[in-house]
């Protein structure tokens, strides 16, 4: 689906200006900020400012700008700079990340930002100054996994004002990210890292290039990017490896330990197991580890019993596999001393894959008052569900008033398999315009975008509920002989 395909023409007018500068470094890494003070008084003739709509000083504005610089960014080893952009308190949970959209059912690794919390939609995300494809269908957010490090000049963040410039879509701020367009030369790249664990395994391998023309007045620079982050799975941390839940549902008087709130009670598994759970009568029933039906259940164990419950953690994903391929591009002409012609494109390609437990399914979820029929009026004549165990046949009663006996299931569909997806997504940008000055001190900034994100995903684990409520209803049919079947 076409996500962005939008043009734009600006004109500006050239006049002194008077202002006050004055900067401070703000963060370790290069977050700088700039605010105006009475110190200094400077004349500034031409001004020219990425990221803004209005030809001003970056310390003109009445919000700070934060710079986060390509030496910065190189310093880290971030494959993606959703990473290290995260590292600046302005910026909240993102909204997705490969760390927290496993269990999304579309749009698992991408990376998104999202400034004071106040949500993805609401944070404009720019590519020198000018909008860019959206990666999530139906949504502004931008994937940032479509923005190469290495070609980032620098990051400029902006936290207030920004509406009034941008509209609705920057209540919460402005991410710039200007590309470099100087760069002259070869340069190659390549890196691996892993986790302390031995998971997470990252490696990349980056070409970048750029020339200019003989006489000075045309550059263009190009990247080709290659990276691929590996997988964290819950079992393999100590911390996450069995299911837990907070110690404040399991105080009697909550407010009087809130602390309790960051204390793990451990187990706190599902009362979902592959087993399955069944209830007849006043009984209820499962399998044990020796695949014996036994008539008790207990999801967490205590008192001498064995857990029956299911340990999601066991199988779930901390952080999704994420693999993307990377071409960027840009350049630009002197077409005169005061007018010039540029163009941006980019093309990425990503695969991310996400795995969490089998599906947890019941008799609710088929049938609308959640009791499932094991015996059946055929033709006059009472026949019993051929599957069910003679001891749950013999606990069960008639609880729908139907003359029929009835049950109710639980189960982890494992024999079915683990649910999970397989997306890939392509991410096309291109932008061609012209900028520069007009008589009498005019200038102008005109340009088209053309976007385009398709996503392809293919899931798996799910169940055809139609078929599946077909299979239960099986019997044995006392009309048919054995030689029959």
């Amino acid at each position: 689906m076409t996500l962005t395909n939008k043009g734009s023409a600006r004109l500006f007018k050239k006049s002194s200006l008077t202002v006050a500068l004055s900067s401070a470094i703000l963060a370790s890494f290069s977050f700088q900020g700039v605010a105006a003070e009475d110190d200094e008084i400077t004349k500034i003739e031409r001004v020219q400012v990425t990221g803004s709509r209005i030809r001003s000083a970056e310390a003109m504005s009445s919000a700070p700008i934060q710079v986060v610089d390509s030496a910065a960014i190189d310093a880290s080893g971030s494959l993606n700079i959703q990473d290290l952009l995260l590292e600046n308190p302005a910026f909240g949970t993102p909204a997705i990340s490969r760390t927290n959209s496993n269990f999304n059912t579309a749009s698992a690794g991408v990376a998104t930002v999202d400034l004071r919390n106040l949500g993805s939609n609401r944070t404009l995300v720019l590519v020198n100054g000018r909008r860019y494809v959206s990666g999530v269908p139906g949504s502004s957010a931008v994937d940032l996994n479509t923005i190469p490090s290495q070609f980032i000049e620098r990051v400029e963040i902006m936290t207030g004002g920004a509406s009034s410039v941008y509209g609705s879509d920057a209540v919460a701020g402005v991410v710039n990210f200007v590309l470099k367009d100087d760069f002259e030369g070869i340069e190659f790249e390549g890196q691996y890292g892993e986790s302390s664990e031995g998971d997470d395994e990252s490696r990349q391998f980056n070409f970048t290039s750029g020339l200019s023309s003989s006489d000075g007045k045309g550059h263009a620079m190009f990247h080709l990017g290659y990276s691929d982050q590996g997988a964290v799975f819950s079992r393999d941390r100590d911390r996450s490896a069995v299911d837990q839940f907070s110690g404040i549902f399991f105080e009697d008087d909550p407010v009087a330990n809130p602390g309790s709130v960051f204390d793990a009670v451990s187990p706190f598994l599902s009362s979902f197991p592959p087993q399955g759970r069944f209830s007849a009568g006043d009984e209820t029933f499962t399998f044990n580890d020796a695949n014996t039906l036994q008539n008790s259940f207990s999801t967490n164990g205590g008192d001498g019993v064995a857990a029956n419950g299911f340990n999601r953690s066991g199988v779930r994903t901390i952080a999704i596999p994420t693999e993307r391929y990377l071409f960027a591009s840009n350049g630009s002409y002197e077409l005169s001393d005061k007018h010039s012609f540029f163009y941006e494109g980019t093309y990425a390609a990503t695969t991310t894959v996400s795995e969490l437990e089998p599906f947890p399914f019941a008799s609710d979820d088929i049938y609308a008052n959640g009791q499932v029929p094991i015996e059946f009026n055929v033709n006059g004549e009472i026949l019993r569900n051929a599957f069910v165990p003679d001891d749950i046949y013999n606990a069960a009663t008639d609880t729908d008033g139907d003359g029929m006996r009835d049950i109710f299931f639980a189960k982890r569909l494992s024999d079915i398999g683990n649910r999970g997806a397989r997306a890939e997504r392509d991410t096309f940008r291109l932008a061609l315009g012209f900028q520069g000055e007009i008589a009498d001190g005019w200038f102008y900034d005109t340009y088209h975008v053309y976007g385009k994100t398709k996503e392809q995903q293919v899931s798996g684990g799910l169940v055809n509920v139609q078929s599946f409520r077909q299979g239960l209803e099986a019997v044995i049919d006392s009309q048919v002989s054995i030689a029959k079947i």
